[in-house]
Order: C-alpha cells, then sequence, then structure tokens
C-alpha cells in the first residue's frame, strides 16, 4: 500500500493551500467538496513540469470522519475493491489507493472538469446528438462491467458522471466545434452501492465486515429520482435493466432539462403509480424531441420489464438509429 505524507498533523486537517506528497510527488490542495459518505481534495501537482506516472491533476477520495465506523470502512472497501477491476476508457480510472493510519484507504483519481450535472445547469438542456454520444459512451462502459466483472452500477445521475476534455476526437474529425460537448470523454463514477454478480469477485470483500442490514439494502439505496420502480418492490431484485432505466431517465433530462414527476406527489408514488411515464410522454412532445429518441426513452423507463429494454446490444442499435453523428464519431475511433 502506498504511503502519504502532508503538511498538516492530520490528514483531515487538510485544506486549501496545504501540501500533500504521494510517490513523491508533491500536491497542492486546490479545493475541496463533501458528498454522502465521502469527502473529495482536489489537488494539483506543485511543480508544472514534473513528470510522473500520477496525473497532474488528481483528486483524493476519503471516507467522511462521521463515517468512519467499521461498517463504513467496509463499504468503502468495498466500493474500491470493485472500481480497481474496471478499466475502460468511459469509467473514471483508480489511479491508485494511497493509506493512512488515521482515515484508512484513499483512492487516487484524475481530477475532472465537472460532471454531466454542471453541463446540465449551465446549458439546460443538451441537443439530441451531444446527449446521444454520451448516452453511448455509459452504456458502453456499463456493458463492459458487467461483462467483465458482473457489477450493475445501481446509481447512475448526472452527479456521477464526469467528463475531462479529449482531444482524441479533434483528432479524427473536423466538424466538431471548439466548445462542442463531444470533444469531452464522460465517465461513470462512484460504485459505492454497485451489486456483485460474480462470486470470483464477491470472495475478495469481507462481507462479514458489512452490517447485514446494509448488505440486504443495497437495491434500495441511490438517489430516488433515477431509480427504477422495481427497486423499491420487497423481492424483486436489481438487474441490467435497472441501470437501463437510469440511463434513460438522465437520457430524458439532457434532453428537457427535467425529469418526469410532479411538485405535488412523491417521486416514489409516480414510480409505482406509472405516472411518471406519462408525464415522460408529455415533456417530451412539448420540447419537440426527435421520434426515435421518444421511442427509445421510453422503451428504457418502462416499468414493465417485458417492454423494457433488456440489453445494451439492443440499446446501442437503437442509439446509432438515434444519431449517425454520434455513429461517424464512434466509427472514427
Amino acid at each position: 500500500m502506498v504511503n502519504i505524507k502532508y503538511s498538516k498533523n492530520s490528514f483531515l486537517d487538510l485544506e486549501i493551500g496545504d501540501r500533500v506528497s504521494i510517490k513523491g510527488y508533491d500536491y497542492i490542495v486546490a479545493d475541496q467538496a463533501r458528498g454522502g459518505m465521502g469527502r473529495i481534495l482536489m489537488m494539483e501537482r506543485e511543480r508544472e513540469h514534473q513528470a510522473g506516472v500520477l496525473p497532474f491533476r488528481i483528486a483524493l477520495k476519503s471516507i467522511l470522519e462521521c463515517k468512519s465506523d467499521e461498517s463504513g470502512s467496509s463499504l468503502f472497501k468495498r466500493e474500491l475493491t470493485v472500481w480497481a477491476g474496471l478499466q475502460h476508457p468511459f469509467i473514471l480510472p483508480l489511479e491508485t489507493i494511497v493509506y493512512d493510519e488515521e482515515v484508512g484507504w484513499i483512492a487516487v483519481m484524475e481530477r475532472c472538469i465537472g460532471t454531466l450535472r454542471d453541463t446540465i445547469n449551465s446549458q439546460k438542456t443538451i441537443n439530441p446528438d451531444s446527449s446521444t454520444y454520451i448516452i453511448r459512451c455509459l452504456a458502453m462502459a456499463l456493458e463492459y462491467a458487467e461483462k467483465k466483472e458482473g457489477v450493475l452500477h445501481l446509481d447512475i445521475k448526472p452527479e456521477n458522471i464526469l467528463y475531462k476534455y479529449d482531444g482524441f476526437w479533434l483528432m479524427r474529425t473536423n466538424n466538431l466545434h471548439e466548445d462542442a460537448i463531444e470533444q469531452n470523454r464522460f465517465m461513470l463514477s462512484d460504485w459505492g452501492i454497485s451489486s456483485i454478480k460474480r462470486n470470483k469477485l464477491a470472495a475478495l470483500i469481507d462481507k462479514n465486515k458489512i452490517n447485514q442490514v446494509q448488505a440486504e439494502t443495497f437495491n434500495n439505496l441511490g438517489t430516488i429520482l433515477y431509480m427504477a420502480p422495481e427497486r423499491f418492490i420487497a423481492g424483486c431484485p436489481s438487474s441490467r435493466q435497472s441501470d437501463i432505466f437510469s440511463l434513460g431517465m438522465v437520457y430524458l433530462e439532457m434532453l428537457v432539462g427535467m425529469l418526469p414527476f410532479r411538485q405535488n406527489i412523491h417521486p416514489i408514488e409516480s414510480l409505482i403509480t406509472k405516472l411518471y411515464l406519462k408525464d415522460a410522454e408529455l415533456i417530451m412532445k412539448q420540447a419537440n424531441c426527435p421520434r426515435t429518441i421518444k421511442k427509445l426513452i421510453i422503451q428504457m423507463i418502462h416499468p414493465e420489464l417485458s417492454i423494457r429494454t433488456s440489453s445494451y446490444a439492443e440499446l446501442q442499435k437503437q442509439l446509432v438509429k438515434c444519431s449517425r453523428k454520434t455513429t461517424k464519431l464512434f466509427e472514427l475511433a
């Protein structure tokens, strides 16, 4: 395990401007943020031209002090164990894991420009071609994770989709503007409540250290607004179609700038009663979404599993029909 050194007496005391050393490379804390379970420190290399195996800009993720009991630490180790095995262009890479005696494991990852939530907030809506491009990236990542490790994500939402500038595409086409969304690489992050289906990977995790109640409720964690209806039904397991549902909700939000929920009705009630589906059709009609995309999104978020899109191969096939521009981009890659 790689050790970490810092200018304060405690990792928990680090603030903007403090220094951190990892693998002999010196970084300065540029910013920080907190999530539901973790703390993120955004770092920049102190010497700009210092070459190394770690990126110039990194982010450190550690578990919050208030969550650092035995069960919380075990859940974080579980996330890192899953994450470490996933190496794909559209999955945020785990660069390395460092260890601190006080906080335990710390994830080191590349620092990205922002999240899809940032893009939605700034642009309000995203055009059909760009939205389709992003969904294709994420679908490829999810298909890879399931095929390689039997992993479902189960917490797909704009906050967990990060992006960074990637000149890779610009070298292959002259059709992109300088501010085109397609010049960015969108990647899935945060595998904290992922569902592990294969025994080989599950065996790497000491389930005895995870509170049994927490283990049994993995299916019911996540963000309600993007969760498939079946995840609220006792005894109904999550599946690939649960992640496809969440992708469909993200797709819808990018196109119309909102989700299909009413202010006076709780989202769970809307999901269980299927009211959300009617509202989704209505807001897409009002936004003049392309017919092929409307049809696909309804298939992706349909409450009936027999109707909902069931495979990533099928999903990719339909996405090709939704955007020839996006298809051309992936062919050039």
